[in-house]
């Protein structure tokens, strides 16, 4: 019974003993807490070059009043006789700036990373590059230094290069060919930044200016680079007749992906009379996802497509009496207009069949129990000419969700002989699938 006592002292005594001990630990911990940005601002003068930079690179991190006399010190690093630490000084720079906004030195700060684009050293020009995009400054030639040290391959720089160049707005011409010239041998982040930059709609790049820069890149670029400039030919800042015809070329480009950025481009131009044909054609195309983004760009000109069925319809029914009136009833009674179409499908006569599938998608929407259409159309995709069974296909993925039953006979029509129709199968069934998400 005597121990007790005893042992409860000791535990006391040890929890004195540690209690002091973390307080001592907490009271030295927050002193050199207090000094660390004193000393690391001394360090910035020590003859050793590796103590400047390290303390160059922590001293980024400094946030609160201490940030300004920071800042001071770092302008004056951005001169230090070791390029090493020139540019780990523009890159602390950039942070302490970012997390300090409002401190006096700012502008003054901007203009040392501005001068630093004329370092001596080409990787202090990139770190300096690299800072002022992060602080979203551009000054002039910015985006040229970037290009270059993407071109000459800086170590340890290029892919942050490389975001310089994604997050600006190209606005020259020159800067588009030096862009597209980056594409000769390409790593996937640099590929990433020229698309996203020169892809973007850029109002002061007008199609006088842009297009004599692309002819010699469509005829012998990379194909990354032909790829690249597909896209660019569809946005609505180049959508002229020169741009289309440079489009209808890459649509018979020998690379696929080539192609298929084309027969997507190719959508500016739905309305276009010349660009339905060439989309048409490519339709036929040899790869089955260049069939479905033709028919998909075929089909953004809605307006044009309805026009071209109803019409199709109209010389079809010509010999027919009994149906003239159903192109009339197609726009005044769409119900009942839809089951004289499903009844169409069973003529003898191709082209009635083909122009009734086709105003069947055009009804899809307008009538209460679309069971009996879907089932016609899914027939169709059986029909023996292919002009009915791409119909019927485009067709059932007007229907939505309610078609949804007509993909397993879709998945077959994908493996149809004929590349129109299957192209158009996968379009449907990957429509029919987003109309699921929505």
């Amino acid at each position: 019974m005597k121990l007790w006592p005893k042992v409860a002292v000791i535990t006391v005594a040890l929890g004195v003993f540690a209690l002091g001990g973390f307080a001592v630990w907490s009271w030295t911990t927050r002193s050199e807490i207090g000094t660390t940005i004193s000393g690391l601002l001394d360090q910035l003068q020590s003859p050793s070059s590796n103590q400047r930079r390290d303390a160059a690179a922590v001293l980024g991190q400094t946030v609160g009043p201490a940030a300004e006399k920071v800042t001071q010190k770092l302008i004056v690093s951005l001169r230090d006789p070791e390029a090493e630490i020139r540019k780990t000084a523009a890159r602390s720079l950039a942070i302490v700036l970012e997390n300090n906004p409002q401190i006096a030195s700012f502008d003054a700060a901007i203009e040392a990373l501005t001068a630093s684009m004329r370092d001596r050293t080409p990787g202090v020009q990139y770190a300096s590059v690299i800072a002022l995009s992060a602080l979203r400054r551009e000054p002039p030639g910015m985006i040229e230094l970037a290009i270059e040290g993407i071109r000459l391959g800086e170590p340890g720089l290029k892919s942050e290069l490389a975001q310089v160049i994604n997050s600006r707005t190209i606005t020259d011409i020159n800067h588009v060919r030096a862009l597209l010239a980056l594409l000769e041998n390409p790593t996937p982040d640099v590929v990433s930044a020229v698309r996203t930059a020169l892809v973007r709609p850029t109002p002061v790049l007008s199609p006088e200016v842009v297009l004599p820069a692309l002819p010699d890149v469509i005829a012998s670029g990379p194909d990354i680079a032909r790829e690249i400039v597909a896209t660019m030919l569809g946005r609505s800042i180049i959508r002229v007749s020169a741009s289309r015809d440079m489009l209808i070329r890459l649509l018979r480009d020998e690379i696929s992906s080539v192609r298929l950025a084309a027969a997507a481009a190719m959508g500016a131009f739905s309305e276009d009379a010349i660009g339905r044909m060439a989309l048409r054609l490519a339709t036929d195309d040899a790869d089955l996802r260049v069939r479905a983004t033709a028919s998909a760009s075929l089909a953004i000109g809605r307006r044009a497509t309805r026009a071209e069925a109803l019409a199709d319809l109209k010389v079809a029914l010509e010999n027919d009496p009994s149906r003239r009136d159903l192109v009339l009833q197609i726009q005044t009674q769409p119900a009942l207009a839809a089951q004289r179409l499903a009844e169409a499908l069973r003529d003898r006569n191709t082209r009635v069949r083909a122009a009734a599938a086709r105003c069947l998608g055009e009804v899809a929407g307008q009538v209460d129990d679309a069971r009996p259409m879907i089932d016609a159309l899914t027939v169709a995709l059986g029909d023996f000419d292919p002009y009915v069974r791409r119909a019927s296909a485009a067709a059932l993925a007007r229907y939505g969700p309610a078609a949804s039953g007509a993909v397993a006979a879709l998945q077959g029509a994908t493996r149809d002989t004929d590349r129109s129709v299957s192209g158009q199968a996968l379009l449907s069934i990957k429509e029919l699938e987003n109309s699921r998400v929505k």
